[in-house]
């Protein structure tokens, strides 16, 4: 995880002033009628919506509220804002709805996304991926080779949830990791290594969350900055992979 915030770090830092003097990045310029200052009807509509925030969290941890109540909470944080900030009920139901459409596109991106990988899954895609892997190990089992390509394997051929990710990728290795004798703890190590890079290495919720976020259509560039981060966490899983196993 450092490695991932030290790569990020570096990455926005030279971002920003390698694209900062090209001509076709976007830019954020406040208008000469914006103001920076909150007024008191924001202030208070910020604080309710921290608190009712906080309770909706409550509420969904302790009566165990599924996405159904998410989207619930949603709404319901709409309404809190535009109540305690004195804003016109039409007026915020109709930004409420616009600002919706507008990540409409990505929300139909993502599930097709998800489409795609269930339909690779279901015809047997990271199945047969996994047996390619286990051609490479040699049978009497070499341990940094196998923490290389548990990590490549989880990397590159499964995404999803970081836990599930995990789960397949030691069921595909398990056998092999007990037959080489690899400690659980640097295979543990290589399973977190290999759920990381997944989400900055395809485009998915990640990248287009933030773009979402932020109103910008530039996924080339966020793409290759995460392919720059995720190259400093695999070369960093490499150099584990194969010094590690030499002091356990």
């Amino acid at each position: 995880m450092k490695v991932t915030i030290v790569a990020s770090l570096i990455v926005c830092l030279r971002a920003d002033k390698k694209y900062s003097k090209q001509a076709d990045v976007e830019y954020y310029e406040l208008e000469e009628t914006d103001s920076t200052e909150a007024s008191q009807d924001s202030k208070r509509a910020s604080i309710a919506f921290i608190i009712a925030f906080v309770a909706c969290v409550i509420w969904m941890i302790i009566f165990n509220g599924g996405l159904s109540f998410t989207i619930f909470y949603m709404i319901c944080l709409a309404f809190v804002v535009a109540i305690f900030g004195k804003y016109n009920i039409y007026e915020a139901i109709d930004t409420f709805l616009k600002q919706g459409a507008t990540q409409f596109p990505m929300f139909i991106t993502l599930i097709l996304v998800q489409v795609m990988l269930d339909t690779i899954t279901a015809m047997g895609g990271f199945d047969a991926l996994g047996a390619i892997c286990q051609s490479v190990i040699p049978e009497s089992g070499s341990q940094p080779i196998l923490m290389i390509v548990g990590t490549l394997f989880g990397a590159f051929g499964i995404n999803g949830a970081a836990a599930a990710q995990m789960v397949v990728i030691d069921g595909v290795f398990r056998q092999m990791v007990v037959a080489a004798g690899l400690p659980m703890l640097l295979w543990c190590m290589a399973l977190i290594m290999g759920s990381l890079p997944s989400n900055f290495i395809y485009p998915g919720s990640v990248q287009w969350g933030v773009l979402g976020v932020c109103q910008c259509g530039d996924l080339k560039r966020i793409m290759k900055m995460c392919w720059l981060v995720s190259a400093a966490e695999l070369a960093l899983a490499m150099v584990y992979s194969i010094v590690m196993p030499m002091l356990f």
